[in-house]
């Protein structure tokens, strides 16, 4: 059997005593409102023109219809995007279904345009490439200028596994709340972007060198495991910390998990106090590899 844990010190913040258990309590509270649709009226050359507010759109009323009055222009109003984030594994396509509202407008073309070609390349229709390990952004923009929407896209050379992903996030919460920790986010695409490539580079590296270990916090190349942060574009505000890499064959979730608690100081990581939790997935030449990395925003 084969295991492998790194630990990452640079940008490591750590008690001074750790605990096998991670003690205290919190507690949370969260509120939310409502809103209904409303009605909104404003005055243009002595016509007054009504507004209803659905969500985030507001909608004329009265838009005249295009087909008794072809020369009335009709602008867009409302340009909403399925999603805000995509990740892509380089060489694959993915794109995100838009809204543009009213129905009937003169124009409805969107311009889209990549902010770095050689991370993301998009297409007039929409359809977004990974081209090179990055992050980055694609934007959708009406051709009036007037509303400009922006995606932020992630690029690594792994796939990964969502529902592996899950499964160790899953596991990391339920031991935080056992311990009386409030659950972490996994919701932060420049985190799971690099703890995606990470574990790639460990993963790739150890089978090609033909299963030998390489020294700590370096990549493959030489440069040093920072290096990372930039490309994926990760600020914290206080802390970033790493519970390392854990590998063997088909290593599950669980016993990955396992591993990766076996010690106090493990422990005292998974119940700090951060905003977010990314974990990286890797599968190659039956080998699972694992990453799980923690940061406050």
């Amino acid at each position: 059997m084969i295991k492998k844990i790194l630990a990452i010190t640079a940008v490591v913040t750590v008690a001074t005593t750790m605990l096998a258990s991670c003690g205290g309590n919190s507690t949370s509270t969260s509120s939310g409102t409502s809103s209904t649709a409303s009605i909104t009226t404003s005055t243009v050359d002595n016509t007054k023109i009504e507004y209803e507010k659905i969500g985030e759109a507001s909608v004329r009323k009265d838009e005249p219809d295009l087909g008794s009055d072809p020369s009335a222009a009709v602008r867009v109003i409302s340009f909403t995007l399925s999603k805000t984030e995509l990740s892509l594994h380089i060489g694959k396509k993915g794109s995100v279904e838009y809204t543009i509202m009213p129905e009937k407008v003169t124009d409805p073309s969107i311009y889209w345009q990549s902010a770095n070609e050689s991370i993301a390349k998009v297409d007039k229709d929409g359809n977004i490439l990974g081209v090179g390990v990055g992050i980055t952004t694609v934007s959708g923009e009406t051709t009036d200028g007037r509303i400009k929407k922006t995606i932020t896209v992630a690029v690594s050379e792994n796939e990964g596994n969502s529902e592996k992903v899950a499964e160790m996030v899953k596991l990391i919460n339920d031991y935080r709340v056992a311990e009386g920790k409030t659950e972490l986010s996994a919701d932060n695409i420049k985190l799971n972007g690099m703890a995606n490539h990470r574990i790639y580079e460990e993963g790739v590296e150890f089978v090609t060198s033909k299963y030998k270990s390489r020294p700590d916090a370096t990549r493959p190349d030489g440069s040093a495991h920072e290096t990372v942060y930039k490309q994926f574009d990760l600020s914290w505000a206080r802390q970033l910390d790493s519970l390392g890499y854990v590998y063997d064959k088909k290593l599950t979730a669980e016993n990955a998990f396992k591993t990766m608690t076996s010690s106090d100081s493990a422990k005292a990581v998974i119940c700090g106090n951060y905003d977010y939790v990314g974990v990286g997935y890797y599968e190659r030449d039956g080998y699972t590899f694992w990453t799980v990395w923690f940061v406050v925003i």
